[in-house]
């Protein structure tokens, strides 16, 4: 076997992803095996996630073939062929910027994604991302966010998933306190591909996080002083995702979407002296569960001029303590809506509940939104150049009773109360770059 690519240091990379069954494949293989062997490395390299176009050509290998004369014997042996294996390389950016700026804050990161870090298909991913206040003159948000994915040899469909994270949020001008937190998930990643080839990714893990709700200041509400200090939180997640999406560039023209997140939790307030007096009352749990559901269509037509895109998200907790009630939930837990990553034209976490002064989010939250892109006059229909329009529209909710719940839908007040918001933009998405204008 041999490999063919477009260079040969990327050519000598992949060469040690294959090199289990390219060795393997050297050996005498018998000729109904053949196919299967082929298919398990175009399998290996397809769950790798790194090439867009794959194929494998078998002919005979004709340096190797001997010359037989009319009068030779043929004697049943080995046949020597040659396979070659053709790949094109996903076009992948090692280290990108990306920033944001509102009329009331500033956002900037930098991302850098090496998807065969370990030379057999592992993925890093290290994000770090800093938000400014330029009103407070502070960074008010500072995360520093790794990922690995690691592939196991004998099954390349599973992956080892291990995710650190570290956040540092200042959320005093909100809800009146700031919010430290450590931790990471822990788990397995199994990859299906339908039969166009669409992979459908199935996350497991574990998860623990330590976390400090401090600087509460003096006008702080009760809702924010209840989860003042510190508290440990250990949970299962699991996280299902399906994406069809086609790309012009970086802009999605057709396809959907999906994403199913799903965390059974616990938590507990943590005791930092030495005399602690209820050992077990410490090491009880605080129970819930927390779903959010993620779903986006895109759909383009009169040959890519104008493209829709529709997208509905919707979440809830649920206390698993029957002595608990939903407003009782952490606020580290709670849903926030607002600000451009999350419900256009309104200003960070600022849509739903207050108490008081605070923004102290829910137990339920929706949003939903449909923007309509079109292709700007004399530029070319592979430029990813698009003006669009939008309107979405959310709210956070506590709901005590399922009653309750039905009542808002039954009064129409799940839309005519809900935060709403439209506006127009400029949009451009290449590989290389993302830029977005928006009022």
């Amino acid at each position: 076997s041999s490999l063919v690519g477009s260079e040969m240091c990327i050519r000598d990379s992949y060469e040690s992803l294959l090199s289990p069954l390219i060795n393997q494949s050297s050996n005498s293989i018998a000729l109904k095996d053949l196919k299967n062997e082929l298919v398990l490395i175009k399998e290996k390299l397809e769950y790798s996630g790194l090439f867009q176009n794959i194929s494998i050509d078998v002919d005979l290998d004709k340096s190797s073939t001997p010359k037989l004369s009319k009068n030779d014997l043929l004697i049943e042996g080995a046949i020597p062929i040659n396979a070659k294996i053709n790949l094109s390389q996903l076009p992948i950016s090692k280290i990108s910027t990306y920033s944001s700026t509102t009329d009331h804050d500033a956002s900037s990161g930098i991302r850098y994604l090496d998807p065969n870090f370990f030379k057999n298909a592992s993925t890093l991913l290290v994000d770090i991302n800093v938000n400014y206040d330029p009103f407070q003159n502070l960074l008010n948000k500072k995360i520093w966010d790794l990922t690995i994915l690691t592939p196991f040899q004998n099954s390349p469909s599973l992956k080892f998933v291990l995710n650190p994270c570290i956040s540092l949020i200042d959320a005093k001008s909100w809800a009146s306190h700031t919010q430290f937190s450590k931790g990471g998930l822990i788990g397995v990643q199994k990859t299906w591909l339908s039969k166009n080839k669409t992979p459908i990714l199935f996350t497991n893990g574990l998860s623990i996080a330590h976390r400090n709700i401090g600087d509460v200041l003096n006008s702080a509400s009760d809702s924010i002083r209840n989860d003042a200090g510190d508290d440990f939180k250990i949970g299962f997640q699991s996280n299902l995702k399906i994406d069809t999406r086609e790309f012009l560039g970086a802009f999605p023209l057709n396809g959907i979407k999906f994403d199913l997140i799903n965390e059974f939790a616990g938590f507990n307030s943590v005791d930092n002296s030495s005399t602690s007096s209820n050992v077990e009352k410490d090491l009880e749990l605080e129970k819930f569960n927390k779903t959010i559901l993620k779903f986006e269509k895109n759909s383009s037509f009169w040959n890519n001029n104008f493209t829709t895109s529709f997208d509905f998200n919707i979440g809830s907790i649920f206390q698993l303590d029957s002595n608990k009630t939903n407003d009782q939930i952490h606020i580290s837990d709670r849903f926030f809506l607002g600000g451009l990553n999350s419900l256009k034209g309104f200003h960070l976490n600022s849509v739903g509940l207050k108490n008081g002064h605070d923004y102290i989010g829910g137990s339920s939250f929706f949003k939903t939104g449909f923007t309509f892109y079109s292709k700007i006059p004399n530029t070319e229909n592979t430029s990813p150049l698009r003006l669009y329009n939008f309107i979405n529209l959310g709210d956070v909710y506590n709901f005590k009773s399922i009653e309750s719940f039905t009542k808002l839908i039954q009064n129409g007040d799940i839309i005519g109360k809900s935060a709403i918001a439209t506006g127009v933009g400029l949009s451009y998405r290449s590989n290389s770059a993302i830029v977005d204008l928006s009022y």
